[in-house]
């Protein structure tokens, strides 16, 4: 039995269809962020239920910064007491 409910959540990642298919195709895992600016720290985001979002975030950062060529969203199941 749990000693706690378990709590899922949907997350969707948005980024570059060559890290979709290396994490997808290859399991492999995504690389956290590093950057002094990140909002909440170093980490690998998701928009919480959200998958348009996290597309509309790869667009953006496609336009912004050319990291991304081809726009990807990359979907979890994330259980919030792991």
């Amino acid at each position: 039995m749990y000693s706690n409910l378990p709590n899922f959540v949907l997350g969707f990642h948005g980024c570059d269809r060559a890290v979709y298919e290396k994490v997808i195709n290859k399991n492999e895992r995504l690389n956290p962020s590093k950057n002094d600016f990140d909002w909440l720290g170093h980490g690998v985001y998701f928009w919480e239920n959200n998958p348009k979002r996290a597309f509309e975030y790869a667009l953006e950062m496609q336009k912004r910064t050319g990291i991304i060529k081809n726009v990807a969203v990359i979907g979890a199941v994330i259980d919030l007491g792991y």
